[in-house]
């Protein structure tokens, strides 16, 4: 496997796990390589972000595979007022990544 970096449609430069086929082929990274590669080259990760930046809209799934996988990852509450409604939402982050 080798790293190579990628930049995203809103101009992040991610670095991806890009596994070479025998044809030729590179096989495009998975939702928990996307993720893992995220927490720890980038830092925290919203439900939100998983789904604007990567497409990803079951983040909470991806999380648990990757701590079955033996990772920490936090999961940290925030709460922020908008438009007059007080919302919550969760941010995981790798221990000991960014």
């Amino acid at each position: 496997m080798k790293k190579v970096k990628v930049e995203d449609a809103v101009g992040l430069t991610l670095c991806h796990d890009i596994t070479e086929m025998k044809d030729g082929f590179k096989a495009k990274p998975t939702q928990e390589q996307l993720v893992l590669n995220h927490l720890q080259n980038i830092g925290g990760l919203t439900a939100f972000e998983a789904y604007d930046i990567y497409g990803i809209t079951q983040l909470g799934a991806r999380i648990w595979a990757l701590r079955q996988g033996g990772n920490n990852i936090l999961k940290i509450w925030h709460s922020k007022e908008t438009k007059g409604k007080k919302i919550r939402f969760c941010e995981y982050k790798l221990v000991g990544g960014k």
